[in-house]
């Protein structure tokens, strides 16, 4: 994408290079001025101020922390974010994929359970690549096949970036619909620092009988 091609330029230009030659650059300044001092020890000579010592230190740990800081927003544009969608079955899931593709890449059928397995597509969104993985409907089931798909949508929601929760909005929220919520915020707070990253997104809310405002209240 646009976006990846100036990372990658930058990349190439040395900026990242750049940035670390002139932290470490710093730190050799203070390392050299404290290492002196400690030669001339016996003397009593001061050849580091401390204040601007502690000045040097703090910007150069904030340097550090606003370049550890650029690692994911580095690892999207190289990789992708990846963007999960998920929810019970039969809730759309599929159709949104193809919308967003603007092509018919899901089979989308009425019948619930028709997706077994994660299909993962590319797209380009204002510049920002995303990879758009679909997913198994998560519900309790004896199916062996069925519970190995719903398996690989956990995995999915703790793997990705941003989770598109969908709803049915033309059908009531149940208990089921809140036992896979739960399940969802559970498996998101097991991975280390991500405890968001779940958009809710209300589907059918043309159709007949739609919940939307209801759900729009909780």
């Amino acid at each position: 994408t646009e976006f990846s091609l100036r990372s990658a330029l930058r990349q190439f230009q040395g900026a990242l290079s750049e940035r670390i030659r002139k932290i470490r650059g710093g730190l050799i300044e203070v390392y050299s001025l404290l290492e002196l001092e400690l030669d001339f020890a016996e003397e009593d000579v001061q050849f580091a101020d401390r204040k601007d010592v502690e000045i040097r230190l703090s910007d150069a740990l904030k340097n550090i922390s606003d370049l550890l800081a650029t690692y994911s927003r580095g690892r999207i544009f190289r990789e992708g974010a990846k963007l999960a969608i998920v929810g019970k079955p039969n809730v759309g899931k599929s159709t949104l994929l193809n919308s967003l593709l603007k092509a018919d890449r899901a089979i989308v059928t009425a019948i619930p359970g028709t997706t077994r397995d994660t299909l993962e597509e590319q797209l380009d969104i204002r510049g920002v690549p995303f990879r758009i993985v679909d997913t198994a409907g998560i519900r309790e089931t004896d199916d062996a096949l069925e519970r190995e798909g719903v398996k690989r949508s956990l995995r999915q929601i703790r793997e990705a970036d941003i989770v598109l929760f969908v709803f049915d909005c033309s059908e009531q929220i149940d208990e089921s619909d809140k036992c896979v919520v739960e399940q969802a915020f559970s498996v998101r707070q097991e991975v280390a620092g991500v405890e968001n990253g779940i958009v809710a997104v209300l589907n059918k809310i043309d159709l007949k009988g739609s919940q939307y405002l209801e759900m729009s209240d909780e």
